[in-house]
């Protein structure tokens, strides 16, 4: 074992500490797929969103949780892994082999991964910080309309999803708002046996792709790299931990890059990116029916929401809000018909730099889509037609305009498919999903 070879200085919740933030030579582009810091994507503007003329009536949002840990299975892997993955490059740096600098050595000389299984999957700090800003940011945006009285929040079972919750609602109200969990819809995969089966635990075919990518040119030139550099020569399996320690350490630190991250280039990052983007595609997007169909409580939910909220009857709770996973709200995003290609995606398919589907800038920790309904003035289209009105002698002016629809992604205002801007559209255009049997298409 290679002795410290440099004096010891602090560290704290698994990241190494000089003074306020960890050292880094540049900010880089953060490219780290699903485990992207929000800070990275979230809309920073908090001006009136809408239209002018527009004014909010009904919100409802999904969003998932916030910079989390890695899971109770990753921790035990990660813990063995980075401890020969340091003896490594500090042997190769001893002898002179090495390329990389000496504060970078220093930092990965006295660095410990010191999560224990007790900390997996819960939100850390950062996904804390991530929700109250955003919670914040929506309050600022629109003002009055969310209040304490008319929210209801529900959320996953799970500690990270609570969390999200908590942090959220103080930072959108002051303090934290009263949630319940409601797993039925903030979980539906968990109900879905199907889904069970021929996805979550289904490798063989989820991860066809991913692996075939693995064994491609595109890998085998970042083993080079990082050989040249380093002068270790890293298996597969131990470049990929290399990766996951330097992007949950940049969502931990708000998005200052880790140093592991110096160990990779700007292309290997996007190497891995695509590599997780494939696998994501076929376990929470368009690859399999199934993890479509699985999504039919939170589209039950929506609809339903949606027609009383624009039927005239009063509604008590004009917010709702819903915190949960990756692997609902992706595949709720994919229902939608958001970023799809046209195709399913290949690991032949690489570089493959403006494909749709790129989890970096779609699916970031604390992504969230958030559906607005609004009366706007200026909006000409009303319930009835003109003629209609006419003939059944109601002036025009007393006829109540037809409620629009907004959705935002990442808090940026996006256009709906078949550009639906309009709710009956788009009550209409997603009506099939109704007629899902839930239960029969997630029987085995």
């Amino acid at each position: 074992r290679v002795a410290h070879i440099f004096p010891i200085i602090l560290w704290l919740n698994g990241i190494l500490v000089y003074g306020d933030s960890l050292p880094h030579y540049k900010q880089r582009e953060s490219v780290f797929a699903t485990r992207t810091s929000y800070l990275a994507n979230g809309n920073k503007n908090t001006d009136f969103p809408l239209p002018e003329g527009c004014v909010p009536t009904y919100l409802w949002g999904i969003f998932r949780h916030g910079t989390r840990n890695p899971g109770d299975d990753e921790i035990v892997v990660f813990y063995n892994k980075t401890e020969r993955i340091r003896e490594k490059l500090l042997e190769a740096w001893a002898f002179g082999n090495s390329g990389l600098d000496s504060e970078t050595i220093e930092y990965i000389d006295l660095w410990h991964y010191n999560l224990t299984e007790e900390d997996g999957g819960k939100l850390a700090d950062a996904g804390a910080f991530e929700h109250q800003l955003m919670g914040k940011n929506w309050g600022e945006r629109l003002g009055d309309f969310i209040t304490p009285d008319t929210t209801e929040v529900r959320s996953s079972h799970a500690q990270r999803c609570r969390k999200s919750g908590e942090a959220f609602t103080a930072g959108l109200f002051g303090e934290t708002a009263d949630y319940y969990v409601d797993d039925s819809v903030a979980r539906p995969y968990d109900s879905c046996p199907s889904f069970q089966e021929n996805v979550n635990n289904n490798e063989t075919n989820v991860l066809a792709e991913s692996r075939k990518f693995e064994a491609s040119e595109a890998f085998e030139v970042v083993a080079s790299e990082v050989e040249d550099l380093t002068g270790v020569r890293f298996s597969v399996e131990e470049l990929v931990t290399i990766w996951e320690m330097c992007r949950y350490e940049t969502a931990y630190a708000k998005d200052v890059f880790s140093p592991w991250c110096n160990l990779l280039s700007d292309e290997a990052l996007k190497v891995f990116e695509f590599r997780e983007d494939l696998s994501t595609f076929y376990y929470k997007g368009y690859g399999f029916n199934i993890t479509l169909q699985m999504t039919t409580p939170i589209w039950v939910d929506l609809l339903n929401r949606l027609e009383m909220a624009t039927s005239g009857e009063e509604v008590v709770n004009k917010t709702v809000m819903l915190f949960t996973h990756s692997s609902a709200l992706y595949p709720f995003m994919s229902s939608l018909g958001l970023y799809y290609d046209g195709k399913p995606m290949l690991a032949s398919d690489w570089p493959f730099t403006d494909r749709l589907w790129k989890t970096t800038e779609i699916g970031a920790f604390a992504t969230s889509l958030v559906f607005i309904v609004a009366d706007c003035q200026d909006d000409q289209a009303v319930a009835l037609t003109q003629e209609n009105a006419e003939n059944a002698k109601i002036e025009i002016e007393n006829l109540v305009p037809r409620p629009r629809i907004f959705l935002f992604h990442h808090e940026d205002l996006i256009t709906l498919p078949g550009n639906i801007q309009y709710v009956d559209e788009f009550l209409d255009h997603y009506a099939h999903k109704l007629d899902v049997d839930f239960e029969q298409v997630c029987a085995l």
